[in-house]
């Protein structure tokens, strides 16, 4: 998949069962099977296609695919240390990074998967070699816009992180004592964007339409995009389509009395469905 900013999680836990109080007045304790915690990986935008499209299939709610797969930890000479292994994997949550037109620190994506077992093993020092699609990409959250036809989103400034989530439950199978995880739904997140009041006018219009006046059907919902870009911000990293966005809240951030800030207003919508993409 490319090389990972940080990974998380992944380790065997043991289940403890307290039991009742016997006769001595003691609480026994037990171990009733083993679990598997989440792995937590953060990447960059040189994620090669095979990954982005599993993520891809994942925020638009499609066929969910388990994968298999391995994670290296090598030292800085690029020998191997630890290998884990994965199986079994099943997504359950992909979160952006907020954009702030202010913030020049580097993006990452966020992807949460949940195994069915790992298995970790120490390395021999042999040589890692990253595979990726493409030269290395700088990915700033700071390059970014965001499209909503019959809005004026020209003076925005932020938008909010956004995570999107599956529930996972598990299911004992017999005497097996790894269980097997089960999918659930997915929530689409609401959309945050903050923006300055002069650019605010068509937002304070649908609010009123929408919100004070009820014309709020499927009709008058909007679709957005927001496409995050490259370094020159001639192209799109990735982008994320919204689908059946509905304002409900449009407000001002707290301020001071002597700021010198400019005035700004933060929109809350919210968004039935998300798709994303990436370049082919």
């Amino acid at each position: 998949m490319g090389a990972l900013k940080s990974v998380e999680g992944g380790t065997a836990v043991g289940e403890v069962v307290t039991e009742t109080l016997g006769p001595d007045n003691v609480a026994r304790k037990h171990l009733a099977g083993v679990s598997y915690e989440e792995l937590t990986l953060q990447c960059g935008a040189d994620i090669n296609k095979t990954f982005l499209e599993w993520v891809k299939t994942f925020i638009a709610g499609g066929e969910i695919t388990r994968k298999d797969g391995a994670i290296l930890f090598a030292d800085f000479n690029s020998k191997l240390q630890t290998r884990l292994d994965f199986q079994q994997a099943l997504i359950t949550e992909v979160a952006f990074p907020a954009c702030d037109a202010a913030n020049k620190d580097a993006g990452f994506l966020t992807v949460k998967l949940a195994p069915e077992l790992t298995v970790r093993q120490k390395g021999r020092g042999e040589a890692v070699k990253v595979a990726t699609e493409s030269a290395q990409k700088r990915w700033l959250p700071s390059n970014f816009r965001l499209t909503i036809p019959g809005l004026d989103t020209s003076k925005v400034s932020q938008i909010h992180a956004s995570r999107i989530k599956r529930t996972i439950t598990e299911e004992d199978i017999g005497d097996l004592r790894d269980p097997s995880a089960l999918e659930g739904l997915i929530g689409a997140p609401n959309l945050g964007v903050t923006l300055a009041e002069t650019g605010a006018d068509t937002w304070h219009a649908w609010l009123e339409d929408f919100v004070i006046e009820g014309n709020n059907d499927e009709g008058q919902e909007k679709t957005g995009r927001l496409e995050f870009l490259t370094a020159n911000s001639q192209a799109a990293l990735f982008t994320l389509n919204f689908h059946n966005l509905g304002i409900y809240a449009l407000r001002p951030p707290p301020s001071e009395a002597s700021s010198d800030a400019i005035a700004r207003v933060k929109a809350d919508l919210y968004c039935e469905r998300m798709e994303f993409g990436y370049p082919t």
